[in-house]
């Protein structure tokens, strides 16, 4: 992947050089031989050689393509995949996607909208690699609450801040580490946000720094459960920029990088811990809301809505949940017996009831089976496009069907859109009815001879076996129930 070097084999085993046969194309042995590959650019050796003892008649198998998250941004994870570079011959690979709306990958990264996908590498005269089935979940929401600038408090001279977050002058001495010799305090800089279990040198243009050895442990006061701390700083050192939960706090965990800034959440409300390494510095503290709850509002006309979230959700009371198979004419939905909406999964919900319902975030597993749904997920924080290719719906606001959506439209986050059937010419639907279990829940072809006393539609659509007030199809007749 990438700008490929040169690579040269041999089929004697004896080792290459650039001397040897350049690889250029797939080629064939006629008996069991030993292969050995080696690559150059220009005339430096980039690679150790690769042996490997091949039958004839046999093809190499490449490796399954690994995907390593690097960042969150825009409604996108990047992720890093790896090459086929310890493969013999090194083939320049394509990452072929079989399921899911990606394109395929010909370079080292990829940006991708959180969803279901499954992906292989290919390359000529090899063996497609085994497939492997990605998950993007997304980063959850997230507000910024509260920002500690800690470069705020360091002067032209170094400073010092102590134990209760108390900062004081460098005293000319070059007393860092001893707050007791400190000759001036300053009490308009303390910061009760900030308790630590040494003293902490405050250098100007860095921030708060361990010089010590070993690791300084620094708390943070009035932390809310859920939140979401991100750091900023860096290492003076060669230790790197070491920011982690101390080992015997348990109100944290650590979180996967955000936008590829070290982060915690918070377990608990309260004070938490963090330990910071030598020679390391925090200029930068930003503490984050995230959200843990979506509202849904549930429509009077239909009773129906889509629904996706970035993070599980449990289900409300009297609400029920349904996945969805695309026809030709019509959306087949199938109940879903679930306590839990897995994140980034499409669904249907249902309610008799109307109105404002809240989906809490929830770390309960679903164990319902959600496969062999054509629903997909919106994008969070980014209003998900229409792909110009396919043919895909979304649910109406106010009655039981499907509408066709156009390349180029946007759906906001929460919801969930359909991936239709492909259209054809004289297939070419606009509006999918609703069919529940088999059986239309919505007014196809409403004969007059219907004998089911039990069975009411409303004008939009939605069929009904408890009718209340109102305007209804009843027997293939309009009846009004007062």
């Amino acid at each position: 992947m990438g700008n490929t070097p040169k690579i040269y084999y041999t089929t004697n085993g004896e080792d290459p050089t650039k001397e040897s046969a350049e690889y250029t194309e797939p080629f064939s042995i006629s008996s069991t031989a030993t292969i050995k590959a080696i690559a150059y650019i220009s005339d430096n050796v980039v690679s150790e050689v690769t042996s490997q003892e091949v039958e004839a008649g046999t093809a190499i198998t490449l490796l399954t393509p690994a995907f390593t998250k690097t960042a969150w941004n825009n409604g996108k994870a990047t992720f890093r995949i790896s090459d086929q570079s310890n493969i013999l011959l090194a083939p320049a690979a394509t990452i072929v996607c079989t399921s899911g709306n990606a394109e395929n990958i010909t370079s080292n990264t990829a940006s991708l909208e959180p969803g279901t996908y499954t992906f292989h590498a290919e390359a000529e005269g090899y063996i497609n690699s085994a497939d492997v089935v990605l998950n993007v979940i997304a980063d959850r929401d997230m507000t910024l609450a509260e920002t500690l600038d800690y470069s705020a408090i360091c002067s032209s001279y170094n400073n010092k801040v102590s134990k209760d977050g108390t900062v004081a002058y460098n005293d000319g001495k070059n007393n860092y580490y001893s707050f007791a010799y400190a000759a001036t305090y300053d009490e308009t800089a303390k910061d009760e946000r900030l308790l630590t279990s040494d003293i902490l040198q405050a250098r100007s243009g860095y921030g708060l720094q361990n010089q010590m050895s070993g690791t300084k442990y620094i708390a943070l006061t009035d932390i809310k459960a859920g939140q979401i701390i991100k750091f900023y700083g860096g290492c003076t050192g060669s230790n790197g920029f070491d920011i982690a939960p101390t080992e015997t706090d348990k109100a944290i965990t650590p979180s996967e990088t955000i936008e590829s800034v070290p982060a915690i959440e918070a377990l608990q409300d309260g004070t938490i811990a963090f330990g910071i390494g030598r020679l390391s510095y925090i200029s930068k503290i930003e503490i984050y809301n995230v959200a843990n709850e979506v509202k849904k509002s549930i429509p009077a006309t239909s009773h129906y809505a889509s629904f996706s979230a970035s993070f599980a959700t449990a289900v409300p009371e009297g609400v029920s949940v349904y996945k969805a198979k695309a026809e030709t004419d019509k959306v087949v939905l199938t109940k879903v017996d679930t306590e839990v909406i897995p994140a980034n999964t499409g669904v249907i919900l249902y309610s008799e009831t109307e109105g404002e319902k809240t989906f809490s975030a929830t770390t309960e597993e679903a164990t319902a089976n959600f496969s062999d749904n054509d629903l997909m997920a919106t994008s969070l924080k980014a209003n998900t496009t229409v792909p110009t290719e396919g043919n895909y719906y979304a649910l109406f606001a106010n009655k039981a069907a499907f509408g066709q959506l156009t390349n180029g439209m946007t759906i906001s986050d929460n919801k969930a859109y359909l991936k239709g059937v492909e259209a054809t010419e004289g297939n070419e639907a606009k509006t999918l009815n609703i069919v529940l279990g088999g059986e239309t829940n919505a007014i196809n072809n409403v004969k007059a001879n219907a004998t089911d006393e039990g069975v009411y539609f409303t004008i939009q659509g939605l069929k009904t076996a408890t009718p209340t007030k109102g305007l209804y199809i009843h027997n293939g007749k309009k009846v009004i129930i007062k």
